[in-house]
């Protein structure tokens, strides 16, 4: 699915923003994902091709961010719109994704004749 495949590589990003960060000392594990970190990172003084290695994963991590919030409103809407997937959203840990994929790929309970 295109969400799960845009969120890898965001977590690719993430993770040579962190390597970036982890060369100039600075470990704060998940703590780049946040406004301060982000701010943290922008401010490092590193070389002209780590700069710009830097603006260019953050460039694309801001576009994929936004692609990404809109195939998840596209996706809650979708979602919301069928009953199906509103009970399922009902069980915890089923979003909106899985009650979706769930009622697409396996589809209605009544086209099997029996529960076994």
């Amino acid at each position: 699915m295109l969400i799960i495949d845009w969120c890898r590589c965001v977590r690719g990003f993430f993770n040579q923003l962190q390597a970036i960060a982890m060369n100039e000392g600075i470990q704060r594990k998940g703590g780049l994902r946040s406004q301060q970190g982000r701010k943290r990172l922008e401010q490092l003084v590193l070389g002209p091709w780590t700069t710009r290695r830097r603006e260019d994963l953050l460039v694309l991590l801001d576009q994929l961010n936004k692609n990404i919030d809109e195939l998840s409103t596209a996706v809650q809407q979708e979602a919301e719109k069928r009953p199906e997937t509103r009970l399922l959203m009902t069980h915890p840990g089923v979003g909106p994704v899985t009650a979706l994929a769930f009622m697409l790929i396996v589809g209605y309970p009544e086209r099997f004749q029996c529960g076994k």
